[in-house]
């Protein structure tokens, strides 16, 4: 009996910890703002050219390090964009695995699962060729994207890990 109680006790611990991971907390546009530019990031607002943005900021076209950060409307809104962004970056990146598609209001991520780690709410892709790397994810109503050359892939993932939600 204190084996098949330990046992149970050690199920519901594993299975409490492994849901608490599956879980993140969207970040506001003033958090994101902030952490970034601590870490010497400039940005421009373009929140009017997104109609589905309360606030969207991006990066100079001629920095070495592209980021968009859009807090959004919907969480719909930024799951679509996450979706349609995936697919120009598995493009970009000559992968020829499924995409991740929208069908008649059900969503349905086939994309390959070596780039994709997703849980409740949110999910990331994360790609990298010889000369480029990239990174997307949506959590809620945020959706933030980054890519830069391989060799700036330290400096994007101390970002990523900076304005982890």
């Amino acid at each position: 009996m204190k084996r098949f109680r330990l046992l149970t006790v050690l199920f519901i611990g594993i299975i409490l910890l492994s849901g608490c991971s599956k879980n993140k907390k969207e970040i506001t546009a003033e958090e994101f703002y902030n952490k970034s530019t601590e870490l010497g990031y400039s940005f421009i607002d373009v929140s009017s050219l997104y109609g589905l943005a309360n606030k969207a900021y991006q990066t100079n076209k001629d920095a070495d390090i592209k980021i968009l950060f859009i807090y959004g409307k919907t969480e719909t809104d930024m799951f679509n964009m996450f979706i349609d962004e995936a697919k120009n970056v598995y493009s970009k990146a000559g992968i020829q695995d499924e995409y991740p598609t929208v069908e008649a209001g059900k969503t349905t991520t086939q994309a390959p699962k070596k780039y994709v780690n997703k849980g409740n709410g949110w999910e990331t892709v994360e790609v990298q060729t010889s000369d480029r790397y990239y990174y997307l994810a949506y959590v809620g109503k945020t959706y933030f994207e980054v890519e830069g050359n391989i060799s700036d892939k330290d400096n994007i993932k101390k970002l990523i890990d900076t304005i982890k939600y």
